[in-house]
């Protein structure tokens, strides 16, 4: 008996995480599908490129809320009351259903917090919402820009004049189909954005030119036609 028990244990071990990573997946589908609605109906049909910095935290989350639903709901689980009376083992399962409505809650809240939670780089400037709430401001507008050597590579980040820095090339991105009719892609993108900046008179910072030289010329070249025109200042030559 005590095998057979150990045998179900197991097994509603391998299902739960099958389901739990199912639940995952179909979140991370879910998002996406919510986040290309929540940018076009914000965004309209402007060119535009959206990063989601926080999507990976959000399906953390996630993975979070449904272990523990799946935890509470499971027979033999960390509510069930084994061993106990009846009157405390229907005292527990209220508890885990209660538990487990709260979580199944909170996971469709985060679901629509992450679709909603992105910073779009469009053709004039950049809107970063969170929620509710939306800082936005053009390229004219900005205090400085930066081109350098980050942990993941090529690296471009423009700052507010609010101190509030924005990276093109870091999280979960994506853009829209005028966005890839108009500039193929971020890299052309980022040129056209450093362009715009330079003629309004913002400062663009361009750091670690040798290292992106090392590191994309020769492995990367169509990447490195796009970088050579992001670091070709020769006021910033020795700035590495």
């Amino acid at each position: 008996m005590a095998v057979n028990k150990k045998n179900r244990g197991c097994a509603y071990g391998i299902i739960g995480t099958i389901v739990v990573i199912l639940g995952v997946v179909a979140s991370y589908l879910l998002i996406a599908s919510l986040s290309r609605l929540f940018t076009g109906l914000r965004l309209g049909s402007a060119p535009f490129a959206v990063i989601m910095p926080g999507y990976i935290v959000f399906l953390i989350i996630q993975f979070v809320l449904f272990e523990v639903i799946f935890m509470l709901m499971m027979p033999d689980g960390i509510m069930s009351g084994k061993g106990e009376s009846e009157e405390v083992k229907k005292r527990n399962g209220l508890i885990a259903k209660i538990i487990s409505i709260v979580c199944g809650v909170a996971a469709v809240f985060v679901i629509f917090i992450a679709a909603n939670w992105f910073t779009a780089w469009t053709d004039t400037g950049i809107r970063d919402s969170k929620l509710f709430q939306t800082e936005e401001f053009s390229f004219e507008d900005a205090s400085s820009a930066r081109v350098y050597y980050g942990s993941n590579g090529l690296a471009f980040s423009v700052t507010s004049k609010s101190g509030k820095s924005y990276e093109l090339f870091s999280g979960v991105g994506a853009f829209n189909d005028a966005f890839a009719t108009e500039y193929e892609n971020q890299y052309n993108y980022a040129v056209q954005v450093k362009k715009m900046l330079t003629e309004a008179g913002v400062e663009v910072i361009v750091q670690d030119a040798e290292k992106l030289k090392r590191v994309y010329e020769e492995p990367y070249p169509k990447t490195w036609e796009y970088i050579k025109q992001l670091i070709d200042d020769p006021e910033n030559e020795g700035n590495q």
